[in-house]
């Protein structure tokens, strides 16, 4: 459909550009469909699943640095960038690839893993991926709803992590030392919720575990030491300080089908960004700016299906 697109707030002057990319890019679209924002340096990251390409894009001025154009059936759907010369991108055909974030060369090998992967995390030593299985679409399937830790130097699988189903997104923290992965309820069979799930990294074991109906991708203070996720019943926040600390509800989810999708902290003040689009339309959605107690400080109208937020 070539109507992935992206929005640019500037905070000094309270305006929105939609569709900054293709303003900045004359003759130039996304595609269909942009996953992803990842930040290295100076640019952004955007992988556009059905059009097989990751844009880099620079930050001041929106213009394209290079489009890296994948493969037939190589459909890209999540970044990490380890430095300057290696970064890997998850394809939704069970694997990934590594490619150079600074001259956009792409390895010619693969490395396979789970059905549909999504999230991706690295160090220096492990690449973990989200196995997801599309939700209820592969879930029985081998691998299906398991995370992938991966040696980076052999590209070997060396451990697969379980009982995280439908798992789609990954964050690494404490300085290379703790994993999270957020991972989200099937519609079959019912009763089963998604959730938040905390690993060590040395051990590669369950440290902590959070349910949550329907989370969003979650986000994390400047410090690291609290967490916040959206879920169908509201807005919680996890003090990761504490071992067994129990989510706090914040403020509950209106009670509409707006869909949540993406949760922020704006790193410069007590804010909550939250990308919301009306479910079952094909109507643009918005960005709910909210503070701690869920009132509603800015809306920012942007285009279809609003998904990352990121600040810089």
């Amino acid at each position: 459909m070539d109507n992935s697109t992206l929005s640019r707030y500037d905070n000094q002057s309270n305006t929105i550009v939609n569709d900054y990319f293709a303003l900045q890019n004359k003759g130039q679209r996304l595609g269909d469909t942009g996953n992803d924002i990842v930040r290295w340096n100076q640019h952004i990251f955007i992988p556009v699943s059905k059009s097989r390409t990751i844009e880099k894009i620079r930050i001041n001025d929106g213009i394209s640095d290079g489009r890296i154009k994948l493969s037939a059936g190589d459909e890209p759907q999540r970044i990490a960038i380890l430095n300057d010369t290696v970064a890997y991108v998850t394809l939704l055909n069970d694997r990934i690839k590594q490619f150079n974030p600074t001259t956009l060369e792409i390895n010619t090998e693969y490395i396979s893993v789970g059905p549909a992967p999504e999230g991706i995390a690295v160090t220096n030593a492990t690449i973990f991926v989200a196995n997801s299985g599309y939700g209820d679409l592969r879930k029985n399937e081998p691998k299906a709803s398991t995370i992938s830790v991966i040696n980076r130097q052999t590209s070997q699988e060396i451990a697969l992590l379980t009982n995280v189903i439908n798992v789609r997104s990954l964050h690494i923290t404490n300085q290379g030392r703790t994993l999270y992965a957020m991972y989200s309820n099937l519609n079959t069979p019912t009763g089963l919720k998604g959730g938040i799930v905390q690993y060590d990294i040395r051990t590669l074991q369950e440290t902590n575990r959070w349910t949550f109906r329907s989370p969003s991708v979650p986000t994390f203070n400047t410090q690291e030491d609290s967490l916040f996720v959206a879920d169908s019943a509201g807005v919680w926040l996890i003090n990761l300080r504490t071992q067994q600390s129990q989510p706090q509800l914040l403020f509950p989810k209106p009670t509409n089908n707006d869909q949540w999708y993406h949760i922020q902290k704006n790193p410069n003040n007590n804010t909550l960004w939250i990308s919301t689009y009306p479910q079952f339309s094909q109507k643009n959605g918005w960005v709910s700016v909210k503070d701690y107690k869920g009132q509603t400080l800015q809306t920012l109208n942007v285009l279809l299906t609003p998904r990352t937020i990121l600040f810089f």
